[in-house]
């Protein structure tokens, strides 16, 4: 299944780069609940819980986006906080 496509912030035909010089990709709502395995409602949820990244909104067209690298960073925190809870099991 092909992903669909991501959308680059543009400042004067460079890419934006975020403070750690990586480039700002934008996703669209459908591509996050495919990388995060999560629907509508909860992704929704959990963003008013401040438990997930806050959505960017275009205000003209009312389409929604999330940062790229603010998604990576919240998977790989579900991913870091499931080994830290198995090197503390007991064996």
């Amino acid at each position: 299944m092909e992903s669909m496509p991501t959308e680059r912030i543009v400042e004067g035909g460079v890419p934006y780069q975020h403070e750690g010089g990586t480039p700002l990709v934008l996703l669209p709502r459908r591509e996050v609940e495919r990388r995060v395995g999560l629907s509508r409602t909860t992704i929704y949820q959990r963003m008013a819980a401040g438990t997930f990244p806050a959505a960017v909104h275009d205000i003209d067209s009312a389409t929604v986006w999330w940062l790229e690298h603010e998604i990576t960073g919240w998977i790989r925190a579900r991913v870091e906080a499931r080994d830290r809870a198995r090197m503390q099991a007991p064996p």
